[in-house]
């Protein structure tokens, strides 16, 4: 299973947790598997700019950046779907068990 310093999206999981990356070596590959913990995520970025840059400039921007916006799901999910085609890859994943 690859350790997160060797997945392509390395982002902070949140401020309690942090990266959980190796910086430059300074641990060993051992010390990093003993977490047992891996991680991927997508972030996408809501602005305005971006969702034009994803091709869904019909979307507001002001809707789909709102936690509770359930009328914008159907925005939210185009979003998904766009950030995944242009950013998931299956190498994402090698390593963990089908």
């Amino acid at each position: 299973m690859p350790d997160l310093r060797e997945l392509p999206l390395r982002c902070a999981i949140d401020r309690e947790v942090g990266a959980m990356c190796l910086a430059n070596g300074s641990a060993s590959r051992r010390a990093a598997a003993d977490k047992l913990f891996t991680y991927v995520r997508y972030n996408a970025d809501l602005s305005a700019g971006a969702l034009a840059a994803l091709g869904i400039d019909d979307a507001s921007a002001g809707k789909v950046q709102k936690l509770d916006a359930v009328d914008g799901i159907p925005d939210l999910q185009r979003v998904g779907r766009a950030v995944a085609e242009r950013d998931v890859r299956a190498a994402h994943f090698d390593g963990f068990a089908p």
